[in-house]
């Protein structure tokens, strides 16, 4: 977690939600300075990127943080998905909670032991810090000091910012009493939180001369090529 910290001290928190914005990049022309400020971009990368989804999911909304977002009961249809690597074969609900006014609580009152479900969380850099799967009965997620009164299990999230992603298998989309079986364990699933006025503000990147950032994504996208996805993908406190 020494990582996060260290990361963390360059960001900027306010009181009216969580204001992170870019440490001031000196223009410099050595090649030290630049190789820094292209890892530096890199680094924080992950951080707006996420953000940019919850923007893309809520509109900017803040009354749309701690609701459900996308949340169909039917199957996603090719070209209808906002979030790359969509299964055709699942039931989503997703939503971007904010947890600077109080926790949020996940509940899943229709569980089925006949199917796959799960809730997967993810912190304000895309990392899973948990994967709850089969979820059943309550959750609430908190950030920082532990709420006195929790409702079923707690759950600690490392960042105010988080992603929750819910699916639901579905078996046989051409079986009705399968169809209808999955949509009551997704009707069962709700999500409860206080209703957020002032939308967050992220913004990391766009201190960055142009030339840093195209580098940087230049080199992203190079090892996206070359290196297996299973391989980029790390926990909670990794780099």
């Amino acid at each position: 977690m020494q990582t996060m910290k260290n990361l963390y001290r360059a960001l900027v928190i306010t009181t009216c939600g969580i204001m992170i914005t870019a440490c001031s990049q000196e223009k410099s022309t050595s090649k030290d300075d630049f190789e820094k400020q292209v890892e530096d971009y890199i680094q924080k990368f992950p951080y707006q990127n996420t953000y940019d989804y919850a923007m893309q999911m809520t509109g900017g909304d803040p009354g749309k943080l701690n609701k459900w977002g996308q949340a169909s009961r039917d199957l996603l249809k090719a070209g209808e998905d906002k979030i790359v690597r969509s299964n055709n074969d699942t039931l989503y609900k997703t939503a971007f909670v904010y947890l600077g006014d109080g926790p949020v609580v996940l509940r899943s009152d229709s569980p089925s032991k006949e199917r796959f479900s799960s809730f997967q969380l993810q912190d304000d850099r895309n990392a899973n810090y948990r994967n709850i799967i089969g979820p059943d009965g309550s959750y609430t997620l908190y950030h920082g000091e532990k709420p006195e009164t929790i409702t079923g299990e707690a759950v600690e999230v490392p960042s105010l910012l988080s992603a929750v992603v819910t699916r639901i298998e579905v078996k046989d989309q051409n079986d009705a009493a399968d169809m209808a079986d999955a949509q009551a364990v997704f009707d069962g699933i709700t999500i409860e939180g206080p209703t957020i006025r002032e939308m967050p503000v992220v913004d990391l990147l766009s201190g960055f001369d142009e030339q840093v950032a195209q580098e940087a994504n230049r080199r992203m996208d190079e090892l996206a090529g070359v290196v297996p996805f299973s391989e980029m993908i790390v926990g909670p406190g990794q780099e």
